[in-house]
């Protein structure tokens, strides 16, 4: 950052540092230097309506929150949705069509279009990972936002119908994300 001040992924790794660190302000706020690093820039669509950073009042404006990088960042941060609802957007939340039916689990009213399908007007967007900056986000004031997501009672049946009954403890995890993801090609 000292010897290159406008180079983009020394801030955006510096954010990662901050924020794995628990300092949500600043690291939330370098993070939006992620729009400039060269391997991410394709993942903003250039639209005619502004985007919204927070400053403009959202009081009856429809807002398009836009998928931008991988389904566990969708998963993670679609909490912030209803934030939004509450300060008076109409929402439409742009979602890959894979995560669907479990964003469709969802208790709020906002609009859910498919990344590839066509828009519906609307008055400001912003990509889903500047939520936490927009919204303030620190340690302190972390949504402690519970069972935000349900699986659907049928996909549930069929699981536990593969995996029998229950007799001990059952963890799952991910070890990798996308392989078609710049960030998991090296």
């Amino acid at each position: 950052i000292q010897l290159k001040p406008d180079e983009a992924n020394g801030y955006w790794n510096k954010s990662l540092l901050k924020l794995l660190q628990g300092d949500y302000k600043e690291g939330w706020k370098l993070y939006e230097w992620r729009r400039q690093n060269k391997n991410m820039r394709g993942n903003y669509k250039i639209y005619d309506q502004p985007l919204w950073l927070g400053k403009e009042s959202i009081v009856d404006k429809i807002l398009l929150v836009e998928f931008e990088q991988g389904f566990g960042d969708m998963i993670q941060f679609c909490r912030y949705v209803p934030m939004l609802e509450k300060l008076g957007a109409k929402v439409i939340l742009q979602i890959p069509k894979e995560l669907t039916s479990l964003i469709k689990t969802m208790r709020s009213e906002f609009l859910i279009i498919e990344k590839d399908q066509s828009l519906p007007k609307f008055d400001f967007h912003i990509p889903i990972m500047s939520l936490p900056v927009v919204l303030g986000t620190t340690l302190e004031n972390l949504a402690q936002v519970q069972y935000y997501l349900t699986a659907e009672p049928d996909l549930q049946k069929q699981w536990q119908e593969r995996l029998g009954p229950k007799t001990r403890l059952r963890v799952g995890f991910c070890w990798s994300g996308r392989r078609d993801t710049w960030i998991n090609q090296h």
